[in-house]
């Protein structure tokens, strides 16, 4: 991963007293997240977002299956999920860090309206 976007992520959650979880910027829909530590799985709910993660890695339980992320991947929810999620990699050296972009559904309808294609759907189920 870039050093500079993570030295950038560094600095911003260093500015704050609890240097520790999510972080709203000023920039409309970038969030950044920081943990200094492992933390157990935990049941939560993501919002439609594109999630880069920058340093660190962190595990998703979705249904059966679980997915791995580290500095360099991204994932992309497109619908809100609940979901089950950990950080397995982080220290004080090396914390855990990622940017989260939320897709603002309403934008990107209009947005595709615009430019003259197809209206966003649901995919069908299997």
């Amino acid at each position: 991963m870039d050093a500079a976007l993570r030295d950038a992520v560094v600095a911003y959650t260093d500015t704050h007293a609890d240097s520790q979880g999510l972080y709203l910027t000023d920039a409309p829909g970038l969030a950044l997240f920081r943990a200094d530590r492992p933390t157990p799985l935990q049941h939560t709910f993501y919002e439609p977002a594109l999630i880069v993660v920058v340093g660190g890695t962190k595990e998703l339980l979705l249904g059966g299956s679980r997915f791995r992320y580290g500095a360099g991947q991204y994932t992309v929810m497109s619908v809100g999920l609940p979901l089950q999620a950990s950080i397995t990699e982080a220290s004080a050296r090396r914390p855990f860090l990622s940017l989260a972009l939320m897709i603002d559904r309403p934008v990107l309808a209009d947005l595709n309206e615009h430019l003259g294609r197809a209206p966003l759907t649901a995919p069908s189920a299997l």
